[in-house]
């Protein structure tokens, strides 16, 4: 993510180091070895380190694709995290039947209980404890309780469902609108006398597979859940009532959805009916994007136009229109060659006819990714080295972007003639 342009550049760095960005949910304490900047995060992640590098000489076996590749879309649609979720309560019987997939088994071919999850050497010492909120869950009081696997069952630990959502930090919006949240807490007593200093290690593992498991159940009861990535123990170990053996491994928010979510990235439904799904659509984006980056038009269609294979087909998208957006902002043509050139450049890789030279990229319509592929065009159509700190901040637009082109390029002359001159000096020393 990255923070709203300054002023200046001294500015922007101060504000990039001293006040956290809302959007992430986490804030390291330990910078060694973290990148500050929000734009060098994009780069890093474009650059996709998870992928192994393959050489060329490296023999490469390329395997059978899906015919089709819907299915993991779709299951993938419903698998998503959910941030958005309905004010009506889930039904107790919903709720039962999503915990059911953490129940535990017995087997008449095996002595110790089974799980839909492995754990190490059949231990399972990850516990699941929930907060419900008031009105979360129909038939349920409010408060703290834990899950019993082998009864299937919910132990009241506490009447007591208070908590301050500011420990949720970037994430507090989705705590504020889900129904209950969820904790995966590991009990190192059960764990750590057969596998020592492993024990947590194991745990994670465990969480991580229950996590998966949650996430596929929890659509089909029409209920929706967000993975949290970070929260304080300390802020919660007395609300959980919890021992020094146990820690937190992992946690979820958790709400009702409407199953048309489980189609879709965002659900064109809610419950607040008088607000427009433009603005609703706006409000959420901001929740995730700095202001710049908010796009200045939606346009709402009854369904999405797809390919013979099941992608979008964004031929079939209608082009955004920049005369009825709500900035009213004019279409400033270009008029200077290279603003010209720049136009044509953007056009093909948007796929539109309208271009204001004067409009931010991500107004036109551009991302991350279309953003690298402009920087690569300019490189090997125009010969200019583009960075993305300059496309994200001082030439963010095809005007901007133009004089920062023709002042790299002008560089170049004057330095090729100063190289000339040099040389020319050299000879005649030489001849001397």
């Amino acid at each position: 993510m990255v923070s709203d342009l300054a002023q200046s550049e001294a500015l922007r760095d101060r504000e990039l180091t001293s006040t956290p960005n809302p959007a992430e949910a986490y804030q390291p304490t330990q910078l060694e070895g973290v990148i500050p900047d929000p734009i060098e995060r994009i780069e890093f992640k474009l650059k996709q380190l998870g992928l192994q590098q393959i050489e060329s000489a490296q023999t490469t076996i390329q395997l059978h694709r899906s015919k089709s590749e819907r299915h993991s879309i779709d299951a993938y649609l419903k698998r998503q995290s959910y941030r958005q979720f309905l004010s009506q309560p889930i039904s107790l019987e919903q709720f039962s039947l999503f915990l059911s997939c953490l129940q535990q088994m017995q087997s008449e071919d095996y002595p110790l209980p089974k799980y839909l999850y492995p754990s190490a050497g059949s231990l399972y010492p990850v516990q699941t404890y929930l907060l419900i909120k008031p009105n979360g869950v129909e038939e349920l009081e409010a408060g703290i309780y834990y899950y019993h696997p082998a009864d299937h069952s919910l132990i009241l630990i506490s009447a007591n469902s208070e908590i301050d959502g500011n420990v949720y930090r970037g994430n507090k919006t989705i705590f504020d609108n889900g129904a209950f949240s969820l904790f995966l807490i590991g009990e190192l007593d059960a764990i750590t006398p057969i596998y020592g200093e492993l024990a947590k290690n194991f745990c994670l593992l465990e969480a991580g597979h229950i996590g998966q498991l949650l996430m596929q159940y929890a659509p089909e009861k029409e209920i929706g859940i967000c993975p949290i990535g970070y929260l304080e123990l300390s802020e919660i170990k007395d609300l959980l009532k919890l021992r020094s053996s146990q820690v937190l491994l992992y946690s979820f928010v958790g709400g009702k959805i409407d199953l048309a979510q489980t189609k879709q990235w965002l659900s064109s439904q809610s419950d607040r009916k008088t607000t427009s799904i433009t603005a609703q659509l706006r409000d959420y984006v901001k929740q995730k994007l700095p202001n710049y980056m908010v796009p200045s038009e939606y346009i709402v269609l009854d369904k999405i136009p797809l390919t013979a294979n099941g992608k979008v087909d964004r031929k079939m998208l209608p082009a955004p229109s920049l005369e009825d957006s709500k900035s009213k902002s004019l279409l400033t043509p270009p008029k200077t060659v290279m603003e010209k050139d720049i136009v044509k450049i953007v056009r093909q890789l948007l796929e539109i006819e309208a271009v204001s030279i004067t409009s931010n990229f991500f107004e036109l319509g551009m991302d991350s990714l279309k953003l690298v592929q402009l920087r690569n065009k300019l490189q090997t159509q125009l010969g200019v080295n583009i960075s993305m700190k300059q496309l994200l901040n001082e030439a963010s637009n095809i005007a901007e972007l133009a004089l920062a082109v023709e002042e790299q390029l002008t560089l170049v002359k004057i330095q090729k003639k100063s190289l000339s001159t040099e040389l020319s000096e050299d000879l005649e020393v030489l001849e001397i």
